[in-house]
């Protein structure tokens, strides 16, 4: 008589499992016959599922200037951990320059998918404002110039007058 065994084992996509002595990536049902010292026959059933990875979605790359919060905060898995360490959902305040945001996300088989998100923080632009006239009693108008120097950002200054420059 013959006795069937049969298991089952799960992996996750891009992983492997050794398998009556083979690597196997691919799904299926993977067979090997015995014979017994008792002269039985039987027949090592293996299904193998692989399970697929989470998508994950942190959003796109961010641009913000320096002081700026950014929401990190990504979907598509119950549990989602970042490198840097923060918690999903919050925001963050970066100092200048570009930092990866690395959203890992694990569901319910222990699957794991990735995605990265670049924050850049560009600095503050250097503000610098020359008064073209130097009366500024009512009814005389002061008016600026504006030798701010940018850093690669359009800004609006305004002077709450109504007024204000490009820089």
């Amino acid at each position: 008589s013959v006795i069937n065994y049969d298991t089952q084992e799960s992996i996750c996509q891009g992983e492997s499992i050794i398998i009556h002595g083979i690597s196997r990536t691919v799904a299926g049902v993977y067979s090997q016959p015995y014979v017994l010292p008792t002269g039985c026959d039987s027949v090592s059933n293996v299904t193998l599922v692989v399970n697929p990875l989470p998508t994950i979605n942190a959003g796109g790359d961010v641009t913000a200037c320096a002081g700026d919060q950014v929401l990190v905060n990504a979907t598509g898995a119950p549990t989602i951990t970042w490198n840097p360490v923060t918690t999903n959902g919050t925001y963050v305040t970066p100092g200048v320059g570009t930092i990866t945001y690395t959203a890992t996300g694990t569901d319910v088989n222990g699957c794991a998918g990735i995605e990265n998100v670049d924050v850049t923080v560009n600095p503050l632009p250097a503000v610098s404002f020359v008064a073209d006239t130097l009366m500024g009693c009512i009814p005389f108008d002061v008016t600026f110039t504006n030798l701010s120097v940018p850093t690669g950002n359009n800004c609006q200054w305004t002077f709450g007058d109504g007024s204000g420059a490009l820089g």
